[in-house]
């Protein structure tokens, strides 16, 4: 899961309907995504992401309102690494 707390969406009112912009490689599948209120005004992108071979995975997230991006944007490289 990926808490975005700073920045705009800290003002956004609590009714704001916010989108999930996910960028997911052709060795990678998006199997479900579900985008949560937090108490504190914050935002949480859960994920569930299935690896389709052992090729690095670069993963994107960030969130949008309106279709104007309203958060940083969330990298990270899945490897399988230990």
């Amino acid at each position: 899961a990926i808490n975005f707390i700073k920045g705009t969406i800290a003002n956004l009112p609590a009714d704001a309907v916010l989108d999930a912009i996910i960028d997911t490689p052709d060795n990678a599948k998006l199997v479900h995504t579900a985008l949560d209120r937090l108490p504190d005004g914050g935002w949480r992108l859960s994920l569930e992401i299935q690896k389709l071979n052992s090729a690095p995975v670069e993963l994107r997230a960030k969130l949008s309102m309106m279709q104007r991006i309203v958060t940083e944007t969330w990298l990270y490289q899945w490897t399988d690494a230990v």
